[in-house]
Parts: C-alpha cells; sequence; structure tokens
C-alpha cells in the first residue's frame, strides 16, 4: 500500500511540475510577450517643400558725365557793291539756347565764331521695384515613426476559472485513470 502512495505521490508531482510547465511558457507578463514577440515599427517619410517669393528693389546709380562739342558757324555775308554806300557789318547775336529734363541739361551758344554744344547729365539713382524677385525655399521633412502595439488583453476573472477547473478536471482524469490502473 505504501508503494501504491509513493506511486501516486510521484504521479503528482509530475503532473504539478507539467502544469507548472505549461502556465509558466506562455506570455505571463507584457515585458515577456513583447520580448518573445517585438511589436512592429512602420517608419513614414513625408516632405514638403515651401516656396515664398518676395519682392526687392534694385538701385542703379548713374554718373554724372559732361560732353562737349564745338563747329564754327558762319555767316552768310554779302560785301557792299560799288554803287552802295558803305554799311558798317551787323552784328549776329545769338542768345544761348538751354534745354532742360529731369536727368539731364544741354546748353548751345555762339563764342568767337564758334557753335558750342554741352551736355551734362546729372547724377543719380534710378530705384526698379521687382515683383516675386528672391524665392525662399523651405523644405521639411517629417519623419514619423509608428509602434504597432496590441492592447494586452485582460483576461475576465469567469474565464481563468473556467480554465484552472478544466484544468484540475483534467489532472483529476488522469490521477483517476492512473489509480485504477494501479489497482
Amino acid at each position: 500500500m505504501k508503494e501504491k502512495r509513493l506511486n501516486r505521490l510521484a504521479l503528482l508531482a509530475v503532473a504539478l511540475v507539467v502544469l507548472a510547465a505549461i502556465l509558466l511558457s506562455g506570455c505571463a507578463t507584457q515585458s515577456r510577450c513583447f520580448a518573445l514577440f517585438p511589436p512592429d515599427t512602420v517608419t513614414r517619410v513625408e516632405t514638403e517643400t515651401v516656396t515664398q517669393w518676395k519682392d526687392t528693389t534694385v538701385f542703379v546709380r548713374i554718373v554724372s558725365d559732361s560732353i562737349f562739342v564745338n563747329d564754327y558757324m558762319t555767316v552768310d555775308y554779302t560785301p557792299p557793291t560799288i554803287d552802295a554806300p558803305i554799311q558798317v557789318i551787323p552784328t549776329i547775336t545769338i542768345r544761348p539756347l538751354t534745354a532742360r529734363l529731369p536727368l539731364a541739361h544741354s546748353r548751345a551758344w555762339v563764342e568767337d565764331g564758334r557753335l558750342n554744344l554741352g551736355l551734362w547729365i546729372d547724377s543719380t539713382t534710378l530705384r526698379f521695384k521687382l515683383d516675386s524677385a528672391i524665392a525662399t525655399v523651405t523644405t521639411t521633412e517629417t519623419i514619423t515613426e509608428t509602434l504597432i502595439v496590441e492592447k494586452p488583453v485582460k483576461e475576465k476573472w469567469p474565464r481563468i476559472l473556467m480554465w484552472v477547473f478544466a484544468g484540475a478536471a483534467f489532472i483529476m482524469l488522469i490521477l483517476a485513470v492512473v489509480f485504477f490502473k494501479l489497482k
């Protein structure tokens, strides 16, 4: 009888070891499950390019300058005839001519039988506004890494109890079979 009792205890010990091995081999904690089955990751790269156009003003400087031109001027003069009385040579007076513009002025005059022309360009700075002349390009790259983690399901007590009772019934069935075979 003592031998039967030892056989039963040995069988019960083996059954308990097998049951413990089954329970401990599963994913008991979330960290252990993540170690056995790591979560998937999805990496997505988005590139966004933005171009901004800005107006600008360009300044062009015109340097002052002057030009002089002269040439001989002939005046038609007919000498007096023998029959005519002696005439005095008439004096021709030509007033200087002047022309003015916003950026230049000019003058023409006669001096010592020469016709002179002068052109003076005033120094100035011209301003031009250029529409959409400067482009600023900004590139933004966004890297999104998504970690796909399945939410662990919380076991409900009725379900756990069902498995405990099923396991206990299975162990009792095995023990009953062993017990009746040994008898």
